[in-house]
């Protein structure tokens, strides 16, 4: 039987770990490995991850390694790089934040079967919404990824972009797709190591290009992830850094990524990154108008000031 590893990046996650440690241990799958990254957390965490290793009753097996604190995108070829030492050709890996959680206990053993009669090598997942206040960042994402997702799932068989172009559309976020361990391996070789100061959508080059690597993609939209958005979280309260600094160049990486490794995307994966990057300069330009209208923004800011520095740094689009 294949092995399914769950990877989990975690920083200061007292309040939720718990419940998203749970969500693992009680899934109906046998064979899996929990694998949590502690990035330097100065609160209970460590603590909460010891004592459930410790007091560990299931068959799950759980393995935790701990580093200085280098942000989400500084920690994460760290975890990817322990979870692809730990796995073998015919495993699979799913990704949960420390904040998140499954919703049933068939969540994993549903998503490797679709992914067996499929042949796929990854699987788009379906997710609900919830959080400590009502709030979602770009209001409709939800409802556009469920589209995709759906659409996918009345498939028979597993596509890639150049069949189904639409699911460039689907939420770009690490934890909403899962890996075979081959999809991922060489791809990652790719990526650079992330600066520790960049905060938030690290997901942009850890996600997209996979798709332009005929890929073989399959979906299921039954809901299985629960994603928590906290009203302290970094999305909710943004800086001006994080979309004149954090998400330009993830951005720019991403772009790059895919001019610097040609061989190894489909002939038009050219085309599908820059219909990408008009998309996400058209999305977040809005996001800016709404956030600086809630106070979330200062008033000095302005979605022309994150367009210029975009054409600047990437390229016009």
């Amino acid at each position: 039987m294949s092995k399914v590893f769950v990877q989990m990046r975690a920083y200061n996650a007292e309040a939720h770990i718990e419940r998203a440690i749970a969500s693992v241990m009680m899934q109906d799958y046998p064979e899996i490995e929990l694998i949590i990254l502690d990035d330097g957390s100065t609160d209970k965490t460590p603590a909460i991850i010891r004592e459930r290793m410790i007091d560990n009753k299931t068959d799950k097996m759980i393995y935790s390694i701990k580093q200085e604190n280098k942000g989400p995108a500084g920690a994460f070829k760290r975890i990817f790089s322990e979870t692809l030492k730990r796995a073998s050709d015919e495993d699979y890996i799913f990704t949960l934040d420390s904040d998140d959680f499954y919703t049933r206990p068939d969540a994993i053993s549903r998503t490797v079967a679709r992914m067996q009669q499929t042949q796929a090598n990854v699987c788009i997942i379906g997710v609900q919404f919830e959080g400590d206040k009502q709030f979602i960042l770009q209001p409709g994402a939800g409802a556009v990824h469920k589209g995709i997702v759906d659409r996918l799932a009345q498939m028979d068989h597993a596509s890639n972009i150049n069949e189904s172009p639409f699911m460039i559309e689907a939420d770009t976020t690490l934890w909403s797709k899962v890996y075979k361990k081959p999809s991922l391996e060489k791809y990652v070789g790719m990526l650079p190591e992330f600066p520790a100061d960049l905060q938030v959508c690290e997901d942009f080059p850890t996600i997209l290009p996979l798709l332009f690597k005929d890929t073989k993609v399959t979906s299921l939209p039954e809901v299985f992830y629960g994603f928590y958005k906290r009203s302290d979280s970094v999305t909710s309260r943004p800086t001006v850094a994080n979309f004149e600094r954090d998400r330009i160049q993830f951005l720019r990486i991403t772009d790059q990524i895919v001019n610097d490794n040609s061989d190894a995307f489909v002939p038009s994966a050219r085309d599908y990154v820059t219909g990408f990057l008009k998309k996400k300069f058209e999305v977040i330009s809005n996001i800016i108008d709404l956030k600086v209208s809630t106070g979330d923004l200062p008033v000095s800011y302005s979605k022309s000031q994150f367009q210029d520095t975009f054409r600047r740094t990437i390229r016009p689009v």
